[in-house]
């Protein structure tokens, strides 16, 4: 054990061989008789200033701390929360608050992987071209084509309005005509849902020339 001696006591005392602690050993604002002091009690170089608080020691743990006004060292205990090794999985757009505390530095905050985060069944054939989208995990360019606005006129066979597969950007229309009525049609014959009523006469006084053509 080391051995110091405080001055101001009754009696002889000790000498600086008997003493094995430093000046280096005493705090300062102290005097004591030391193995480097020649017999002589000096001031201990020993700095004590300590910014450390209880909560930044681990909990349960126990260090000294100089107390200026008491001029001793006292026991204290740590109450910093010991948190081991946190783990934590986050979604996107998720946030995780680091609670205070120690961290050993095994903890590990991880992403969910994308896959999980992007579920569907799209294909490519189910997106616009040049569009693109996330789906399980993956990147998907879409490959449907787009069809502008059109104007169909109809005649004596089928027209197709917009081929299968495409996405309409613009209306299409199918032209009519006010002439398309049932009067203008011969009975019997049906135009695009309009059924002819027709009969071959006309209303007013008609001459038939030999040309076969009729004037009034």
């Amino acid at each position: 054990m080391s051995k110091i001696w405080m001055p101001g006591g009754a009696g002889g005392g000790a000498g600086s061989d008997e003493c094995t602690l430093v000046k280096a050993n005493v705090p300062t604002g102290l005097k004591a008789v030391t193995a480097d002091s020649d017999d002589e009690a000096v001031e201990g170089t020993l700095d004590t200033e300590t910014t450390l608080a209880d909560s930044q020691a681990l909990s349960g743990q126990t260090f000294l701390k100089f107390n200026p006004v008491t001029k001793l060292f006292e026991r204290r205990v740590g109450g910093m929360t010991n948190r081991g090794a946190v783990t934590q999985e986050l979604g996107a757009g998720g946030s995780y608050t680091i609670p205070d505390g120690f961290h050993n530095g095994s903890g590990k905050v991880t992403a969910k992987s994308l896959a999980s985060q992007t579920p569907g069944d799209s294909a490519a054939g189910h997106i616009l071209a040049g569009r693109t989208a996330w789906v399980n995990g993956s990147k998907i360019t879409g490959t449907i084509p787009t069809q502008g606005a059109a104007t169909i006129t109809p005649g004596t066979s089928a027209k197709t309005a917009i081929a299968a597969g495409r996405y309409a950007s613009g209306d299409i229309t199918v032209a009519g005509s006010s002439t398309l009525v049932a009067s203008n049609i011969k009975k019997g014959v049906t135009i695009f849902g309009v059924t002819g009523t027709f009969e071959g006469y006309v209303s007013d006084t008609l001459y038939f020339y030999n040309s076969g053509t009729w004037s009034n």
